[in-house]
């Protein structure tokens, strides 16, 4: 059964202008279902023999520059790896293979995150724009094929007319944007923590995006 041990060091700092959430984490992953060669019956299966490691940080902060205005920074780091390598038969007639998986980074996982932008509000607007980094993700256990890193600018704005006494007192007009350069990018990458290369399947992210929203409460 796969089982994990968790160790995290947080901050807490929150004054009138600035407010920060940091964390440190390290985590070991025990018994993960992988496919590696068992000699008692001379094949490959999934078995629970994987070790991972988990190491990173992340770290939130906000700044109200001036009343209404919020600058925010969440930064993040993730290392995800096999402790060691493993073991497999391959080919015909079948030989054993050392798959040199280990110390690398998990597939499909970045290790570089990053969303930062600002948040205004005044009276009945609110107004935010967003810019949201992913850095550089792997196909294969091996980390031959390189997907590489992209950045996407969002942005919303939500408006609540003032109508008193009316139907629409409470309607909210709102505009999302999402993509706003229409940046080219792999979105999900659908693959296992070992898998070697042309196994993985990729998915095209989306392109530049313009929804409009009319809320109402009743």
């Amino acid at each position: 059964m796969e089982s994990s041990d968790n160790f995290d060091l947080g901050l807490i700092f929150n004054s009138k202008i600035i407010k920060i959430n940091a964390s440190l984490y390290y985590g070991k992953q025990n018994n993960v279902l992988a496919t590696v060669f068992d000699p008692r019956v001379n094949a490959n299966y999934a078995q629970n023999a994987g070790k991972i490691t988990v190491k990173g940080a992340e770290f939130e902060s906000y700044m109200e520059f001036t009343k209404g205005l919020v600058f925010f920074l969440n930064p993040s780091y993730n290392y995800v790896a096999y402790d060691n390598d493993i073991e497999m038969r391959q080919g015909t007639p079948a030989t054993k293979t050392i798959i040199p998986i280990g110390g690398k980074q998990s597939p499909a996982t970045p290790k570089i995150m990053v969303k930062t932008g600002l948040m205004y509000s005044y009276k009945e607007l609110n107004a935010n724009i967003f810019l949201n980094h992913i850095g550089e993700r792997f196909g294969d256990a091996l980390n031959n094929e390189r997907v590489t890193d992209y950045t996407l600018f969002d942005s919303s704005f939500t408006y609540k007319p003032s109508f008193n006494n009316t139907a629409f007192k409470n309607m909210t007009l709102g505009i999302e944007m999402k993509n706003i350069t229409n940046r080219k990018y792999v979105g999900i990458i659908n693959t296992n923590d070992e898998s070697q290369g042309n196994s993985a399947s990729y998915l095209t992210g989306f392109p530049r995006t313009i929804v409009g929203t009319i809320g109402f409460n009743f």
